[in-house]
């Protein structure tokens, strides 16, 4: 019994080498990030004790590591300066990024001339953020580029926060499907002319009050005139939205054609009415 009690001893103590040996404090891992953005071509930059600042030609990046085994991992965008845009709509950005989002977080810090996107982890060595670096970088450009785009979109919508209404829409989205409704693109991704061929709306809701609403909608072209099937038609098309208590997104539909081409390149907008009031718009862009 007693040589099984040291041999078990013995072979804790080597389990704890072998880990000690494995896991990396936050120093070698700053260091082995920092060699690696090297080799990825990005300018690299000690500040302080925790940070590692990692530029490109277009874009700053910080990582910031402390606390041991495992390693508290922050990876970020350089913090943008917000000074000259709307608070409140760039609180409600930050907001959606921060509901919609799972994987980034999105904040304003306490001056409120600062906007921090960025994405964490725990790791035990610098390999668990090497691996996995390029993949964290695009999704915060995503992000980065949807807050831009949600930004824009929501200012655009400030005019009509004092309607009374029955129902909110929160944000709205595009894509490009078929005649069946099978996705041709992704969510508010980039849509291809060749490629298109119903542009399908879709709206996330708070519902005020339960009921059915009738909508109509305009797509108001690259030309400043609006979409129609009938040269008397007032809308370019309606529907009726039935909402619960319950709702938080409905599909409105969508415009266009199974053949292939149906939208040009430009920049459109679709325009949302409720009983002949305007109450949403949104900008979209076919490309070439």
């Amino acid at each position: 019994m007693k040589k099984i009690i040291i041999l078990l001893a013995v072979m804790l103590i080597h389990t704890s080498l072998s880990l000690a040996q494995k896991f990396e404090n936050a120093q070698t891992i700053r260091q082995k990030v920092a060699e690696f953005a090297k080799k990825q071509g990005m300018v690299t930059e000690f500040i302080g004790d925790q940070a590692l600042t990692m530029t490109t030609d277009d874009a700053q990046y910080a990582l910031i590591v402390n606390g041991e085994n495992p390693t508290y991992v922050e990876i970020r965008f350089a913090d943008l300066d917000i000074s000259a845009r709307d608070y409140d709509v760039m609180l409600k950005t930050v907001n959606y990024i921060n509901q919609d989002k799972t994987v980034v977080k999105a904040s304003i810090q306490p001056n409120r001339n600062i906007l921090r996107i960025s994405t964490e982890m725990f790791a035990f060595d610098a390999q668990s953020v090497t691996q996995h670096f390029k993949h964290y970088i695009d999704i915060i450009n995503d992000v980065l580029k949807e807050s831009r785009e949600r930004y824009d979109e929501f200012a655009a919508n400030k005019q009509f926060n004092d309607i009374k209404m029955p129902f909110e829409v929160y944000c709205a989205n595009i894509i490009n499907t078929d005649f069946d409704s099978n996705p041709l693109s992704e969510v508010n991704g980039e849509i291809k002319s060749a490629e298109t061929q119903y542009i399908h709306i879709g709206v996330s809701l708070i519902v005020h009050q339960e009921g059915e609403y009738p909508i109509d909608i305009k797509f108001v072209l690259p030309n400043g005139s609006y979409s129609i099937s009938d040269v008397d038609a007032k809308y370019t098309f309606s529907t009726t939205m039935p909402l619960s208590s319950e709702t938080t997104f409905f599909d409105l539909g969508g415009w266009g054609s199974s053949t292939p081409g149906t939208w040009k390149p430009g920049k459109y907008c679709y325009q949302l009415f409720y009983k002949g009031q305007l109450f949403y718009v949104r900008e979209f862009e076919i490309k070439e």
